[in-house]
Order: C-alpha cells, then sequence, then structure tokens
C-alpha cells in the first residue's frame, strides 16, 4: 500500500513520486494518530438498555462499570483494589466504592474471593462475557443449577440402558438444561 503525499486532479501522488490515477485507485483517509484498538468483550444489546434505564445505578457507576468491563479479564474476573479505580478515573475514593455498592445490589457484580489486597468480582454474564462460548454456557449450567432451592424434586427423565441419545439441531434452552442435569446424573 503507497502511502500519499499529495493530492492532484488527475490523481494521486505517492511519495516515491509516482501519480495514481484516481480512475483506477481508491483514496481511504486513515488518521495518523488513531486509537489501537485491544481487547475485546462480547456484549448484549438487551442487557445495556436494560443497564442505561437501571436508576438504581447512577451515571458515575456506570462510569466505573464501563472501565471494569474495559479490564475485564477471561472469564469476566475483574482483580483490582477500588483505591486504583478512583485514581485511574480521576474520582473521589468514596464515589468508587458506591459504584461497587450500588453494582454489587443490581446484581451487575458478584464479588469473588480476596486475592491479596483486592476484592475480585465476576460481572454478570447476563451484560458482557469475555472467554469461549462453550464455557459461558457451562457457567450459566452451573449458576442455574446452583440457584435451585431444591433439585431433588425436579423429575428426571428415564434414559434406557445402552441407548444414546444422538443431537442433530441445536437444544433450547430448558432442553439444554435437561442435557445437563442428565450428564450430571450419569457421571
Amino acid at each position: 500500500m503507497a502511502k500519499v503525499k499529495a493530492v492532484t486532479s488527475s490523481g494521486f501522488v505517492t511519495e516515491s513520486g509516482q501519480v495514481l490515477s484516481s480512475d483506477d485507485y481508491l483514496f481511504v483517509a486513515v488518521p495518523k494518530n488513531r486509537v489501537k484498538l485491544t481487547g475485546w468483550f462480547m456484549g448484549f444489546a438487551a442487557a445495556f438498555i436494560e443497564l442505561a434505564k437501571d436508576k438504581r445505578m447512577d451515571l458515575k457507576t456506570k462510569e466505573v462499570l464501563m472501565y471494569l468491563l474495559g479490564i475485564m479479564g477471561f472469564e469476566n474476573t475483574v482483580a483490582i483494589e477500588q483505591s486504583r479505580v478512583a485514581e485511574e478515573l480521576g474520582m473521589q475514593k468514596q464515589n468508587v466504592y458506591r459504584a461497587f455498592k450500588q453494582m454489587l445490589e443490581a446484581g451487575v457484580l458478584v464479588q469473588g474471593p480476596k486475592l491479596g489486597k483486592s476484592k475480585s468480582y465476576t460481572i454478570n454474564l447476563n451484560y458482557a462475557w469475555k472467554g469461549k462460548a462453550a464455557n459461558r454456557q457451562k457457567e450459566i449450567a452451573k449458576q442455574w443449577r446452583e440457584s435451585d432451592p431444591n433439585p431433588a424434586a425436579k423429575p428426571k427423565e428415564k434414559q434406557k440402558t445402552g441407548s444414546k441419545k444422538k443431537i442433530t439441531k441445536p437444544l433450547k434452552t430448558k432442553a439444554k438444561l435437561k442435557l445437563v442435569q442428565q450428564l450430571d446424573g450419569e457421571l
């Protein structure tokens, strides 16, 4: 790709002096000082709309959430001292502490174990996910099993000995959860 030094009525002049006809080439402007994008996460549009509407969290809390999404590790983990978040965002510590409290109460953050001086958190996987999609499905099934107050009350589907179900099309959510239960019972 040639860098354009000048634009003329007949075309583009490259740094080497070559004239490129505007009939043969497409000129694309790319800013010199563009932000280099690194990192990624999968966000869920409906959840972001709900976050925007959620009155339990003020704008400073949502600002802290945006920062946490930016530094979130795989499997949605965040391990950082709240005072460091305050420093990074130029906010007062008490506002950051309040933001964490609001996010915990709203269910956006889930508190994990303490790692050294820092508490660890997990961002609710219904809002965003960073990691393999299969791991997200496993985590959803795990949370679903853990949240059930009476797992013994659920009926188990009987399966003939020696027969295996062949799955040929994507399963719906209830069918996936039923399959997870069956697999748990077999292990």
